[in-house]
C-alpha cells in the first residue's frame, strides 16, 4: 500500500481516526499492555504481541554465512531483515514496556502506535499536557518510542512537539540536536526505571518550555512582504538549472499558499508573523510533501523533512532575534 502500512501491519489511535482508515480507534487511552497487543497484533490467532526472531543464513550451496542472520516475524514467517550475527533483536512489547514507568506516573498517556512495512519498523507516541503560545493557539508533545529490526535503528526514545490547530510536526528547541535520545532499559530495575522516567519527563517538560518560549519570540514579529519572500528563498534557495529553478518556484508558491490558507494561519499568532512563517514550512512538511504519507513520517522524525523544518526554525528565529 502506498503508505507502507502492509497487511501484515496493526495500528492504534485514541479517539481520532487516521488519514488512511486504517488501525484501531480507541475511546480511550489505552495501557501499555493493551496499546503493545494492538499495536502488534498476531497473524496466526494466537493472543498477544508478535516477536522476532534470529534464523541463519545460507548460501544457494548450503554455506552457513556466518557474518550474519535473519530476523523473522514468528507469526507469520516474514523476514524483517538481514543483520549482523551479533544483533540481539528487541521484543516489540519490551519496547512499549521499558515505556511502562512513564505512562505509570499519570502524565503522558499512548496517543498512537503500531508497525510499517510489515513489522519492520515498530513505534509508539506518548503525549503530554499541551502548552499555549497565544489564544487558540498551542503546541503537544511527544515523547516517540521506535525500534527498527532491519538493523538501521537502534532502540530510542525522542522527542518531538506538534502545532495542534494544523497537527504540523515542529523541529525541537535549538540548541538540542534532533537525535537526543534516551535508552529504554527494560531489564533495569523497577527504582532505575521509575528514575529514568522521572528524567526523561523533566528533559521533556524542559525541551518543551523552551519550544514554547521560542513560538512566542516568533508570533511577536511581524514580517513583511520582502521579508517573507527572502525567508522563502532561503528555505529554498535557486536552482541552477531553468528546470529546476522552475520547481523551486512551484515550491516557495506552496509554502505562500499554506501561509495564506494552512489550518491556523488566520490566528494572531501566526498571521504575518515570523511564526507564520515557520508554520508555512511545517505545514508542506507534515501534510503536503509528496504522496506517500508513511514515508513522509519518517522523514519527519529522521530525514529530510526534519533537516528542512530545523532549517525553517533557525531562520524563523534570526528574524525574531
Amino acid at each position: 500500500m502506498a503508505h507502507e502500512i502492509f497487511d501484515n501491519d496493526s495500528l492504534f489511535l485514541t479517539i481520532k481516526p487516521a488519514w488512511h482508515g486504517l488501525g484501531t480507534v480507541l475511546d480511550r487511552a489505552p495501557t501499555t499492555a493493551e496499546a503493545a497487543a494492538l499495536a502488534f497484533a498476531r497473524r496466526d490467532g494466537r493472543p498477544g504481541p508478535w516477536t522476532v526472531e534470529r534464523r541463519p543464513l545460507f548460501l544457494a550451496d548450503g554455506t552457513l554465512i556466518e557474518s550474519h542472520v535473519a530476523t523473522i516475524r514468528t507469526d507469520t514467517g516474514e523476514a524483517l531483515g538481514v543483520v549482523g550475527a551479533r544483533y540481539e533483536p528487541v521484543q516489540p512489547s519490551a519496547l512499549y514496556e521499558a515505556a511502562a514507568p512513564i505512562v505509570e506516573t499519570g502524565r503522558a498517556h499512548w496517543e498512537t502506535g503500531g508497525s510499517l512495512r510489515g513489522g519492520a519498523l515498530n513505534w509508539g507516541l506518548l503525549a503530554l499536557d499541551p502548552m499555549e503560545i497565544g489564544q487558540g493557539d498551542a503546541i503537544r508533545p511527544y515523547l516517540r518510542v521506535d525500534n527498527a529490526h532491519d538493523g538501521t535503528r537502534a532502540v530510542s526514545l525522542g522527542f518531538t512537539s506538534v502545532r495542534i490547530v494544523c497537527a504540523n510536526t515542529l523541529a525541537m528547541s535549538r540548541g538540542e540536536a534532533r537525535s537526543t535520545t534516551f535508552r529504554l532499559r527494560h531489564t533495569a530495575n523497577v527504582q532505575t526505571r521509575l528514575d529514568e522516567a522521572a528524567n526523561i519527563l523533566a528533559q521533556a517538560e524542559r525541551l518543551t518550555h523552551e519550544t514554547v518560549k521560542e513560538a512566542r519570540r516568533m508570533a511577536s514579529r511581524r514580517v513583511t512582504k520582502s521579508e517573507t519572500d527572502a525567508y522563502f528563498a532561503a528555505i529554498f534557495p535557486d536552482a541552477e538549472t531553468p528546470r529546476g529553478q522552475s520547481r523551486v518556484e512551484n515550491l516557495r508558491a506552496e509554502l505562500r499558499t499554506a501561509m495564506r490558507t494552512a489550518p491556523g494561519a488566520d490566528l494572531p499568532t501566526a498571521r504575518d508573523t515570523a511564526w507564520g512563517l515557520y508554520n508555512a514550512v511545517t505545514f508542506f512538511t507534515s501534510h503536503e510533501r509528496g504522496d506517500d504519507a508513511a514515508k513522509r513520517l519518517d522523514a519527519l522524525w529522521f530525514g529530510t523533512g526534519a533537516d528542512l523544518n530545523e532549517t525553517a526554525r533557525d531562520a524563523a528565529l534570526a528574524l525574531a532575534s
